[in-house]
């Protein structure tokens, strides 16, 4: 037990070794308390800075085609009710879809039958045959009892297709203010690949007595045809065209229909972006205000002067009247759609301004936070004679006197 403590001990001290330590300036027991205070506070200020810094070079990063295509990205626009997506890089331009039918799931609704009424249907065994597209026949096995009604034999019905899993719907559809009953057998699935058939078998009568044969809506297949190409098939209304680079959603339109689709740039990633980074810079501005003059300028004046980069004007980058920075979207959205190529190469090329602001932001963030600190502030004249009077682990030298910078 006591080696067992003694390990504990010794990992703890350990731990405690490593952990980081808090910003203090090594002074004589002489310096004032004012002007420690405002050491300590001023070294806190840095390392916010710099951990901003280091944010903001994630986001710059961002624009980087290595690292997030962002100029890669597509979205689909239609004149009509026409949705659909895009993979990215896929090519910009415009085609026109010709609809002639849609894909839809056969339906099949019998007669209807008073609810509460005798069974149209003659007691004893039934027996029907569901029939289905790929050639199958399943068997179905009714029987029905003296006195059933209507309801009763519909349900039987029901019950026996939903317990013979063959991708068929069915429901009992009710009209209070009539009193009938209707049975409804749907398709699970689009396109005459799943079209059935139902009839009775042998001296069976179930089918034609209840009228549950009749096709209210027959299976088919959409057809459509991409700039007054050839017809062309799919069980279902979402299908791919352009290579496999674009998928479209039918559905909603109404047929017959011609409609243009557009392949576009997808801007909304890059603006994003693009104002993280304005509002990044801005948040700088603050942390260098809330610090009154305890920073040093120089750094932020370096990362406001790459601003002026011709990529982050072309961009819509631009200062306030107040100072702060802001993202022009309508200059942006229109340089992107006239002049993307010039717009992705000024802004994500090779030693263009997402590099190289990029590279900026973390030489600024890995630099020693004491060497951000402002030693000509006004807070710290008294103290420029000082010395340190130990000697700590990490130090950063600071005009007469020295600080621990592990933070």
């Amino acid at each position: 037990m006591s080696e067992q403590n003694d390990y504990n001990r010794r990992r703890t001290e350990r731990q405690k070794s490593r952990a980081p330590k808090p910003a203090y300036a090594a002074s004589p027991a002489s310096l004032p308390a004012d002007a420690r205070q405002a050491l300590l506070a001023a070294a806190d200020a840095a390392a916010d800075w710099q951990a901003a810094c280091r944010s903001l070079s994630g986001t710059a990063a961002a624009l980087i085609p290595r690292h997030a295509p962002l100029f890669a990205k597509r979205i689909v626009v239609s004149e009509a009710a026409v949705a659909g997506s895009a993979k990215d890089g896929a090519d910009i331009g415009s085609f026109r879809v010709q609809t002639f039918s849609l894909a839809r799931p056969q339906r099949n609704i019998s007669f209807a039958l008073t609810a509460n009424a005798p069974s149209v249907a003659s007691p004893g065994e039934h027996r029907l045959i569901l029939h289905t597209a790929s050639g199958s026949e399943t068997m179905l096995t009714i029987t029905l009892r003296p006195n059933e009604t209507n309801r009763s034999v519909l349900r039987r019905i029901r019950d026996a297709v939903y317990a013979s899993s063959l991708g068929l719907t069915a429901e009992v559809v009710t009209d209070s203010s009539e009193g009938t009953d209707r049975l409804e057998l749907r398709s699970l699935y689009h396109g005459v690949g799943h079209a059935f058939r139902l009839e009775d078998h042998g001296s069976s009568s179930l089918v034609r007595a209840t009228g549950i044969g009749s096709i209210a809506n027959p299976a088919s297949d959409a057809v459509y045809a991409i700039d007054g190409g050839p017809s062309l098939s799919s069980p279902s209304n979402e299908i791919t065209v352009r290579n496999g680079q674009v998928q479209l959603d039918l559905s909603a339109l109404r047929i017959p229909s011609a409609v243009t689709v557009k392949v576009q740039q997808d801007h909304t990633s890059f603006i994003r972006q693009l104002r993280q980074l304005a509002e990044g810079v801005n948040a700088l501005h603050e942390s260098d205000r809330l610090a009154a003059g305890s920073l040093d300028p120089r750094p932020l004046q370096r990362i406001e002067a790459a601003l002026a980069h011709p990529g982050a004007q072309a961009a819509g980058l631009y200062r306030t009247s107040d100072g702060l920075w802001q993202l022009d979207e309508e200059k942006l959205h229109n340089a992107a759609s006239n002049s993307s190529e010039d717009l992705r190469q000024q802004l994500t090329g090779w030693n263009e301004f997402a590099s190289t602001f990029g590279d900026l932001l973390s030489r600024t963030a890995d630099l020693p936070t004491g060497s951000l600190i402002n030693a000509k502030a006004g807070v710290f004249q008294k103290i420029m004679t000082y010395t340190a009077s130990s000697e700590p682990r990490l130090r950063v030298g600071l005009s007469g006197f020295r600080m621990d910078t592990v933070l």
